[in-house]
């Protein structure tokens, strides 16, 4: 069965987005978690559009690039999940998140 979420899959899909977009949405990521703590993983892909980001090759990046974001130390999943708020979710229901780069 084909898992998004596998690390294999967030692997290959990381490996095929080019380099400018992932560090875009890196960048525009960074600015959203050093102003807001908690949030679900859509307000993120939501922040990075209106940023101007533009949508990537594949949609699953979007997922990939979060993963990759909490592996390097920005931010950590926490437990459950919670009803998107900026849409582009297949079942409507996103993870939850807190910034670790938070300033209030």
């Amino acid at each position: 069965m084909y898992d998004p979420y596998s690390a294999t899959e967030v692997q290959a899909n990381l490996d095929a987005t080019p380099e400018a977009w992932k560090d875009l949405y890196e960048t525009f990521s960074i600015k959203f978690l050093n102003s807001t703590e908690y949030f679900d993983g859509s307000q993120l892909c939501a922040h990075a559009r209106r940023e101007g980001l533009w949508e990537p090759h594949h949609h699953n990046c979007w997922v990939s690039m979060i993963t990759s974001l909490a592996k390097k130390g920005y931010m950590e999943k926490l437990p459950g999940t919670t009803p998107g708020t900026a849409g582009h979710s297949h079942n409507n229901n996103v993870g939850k998140w807190r910034s670790l780069i938070y300033k209030p």
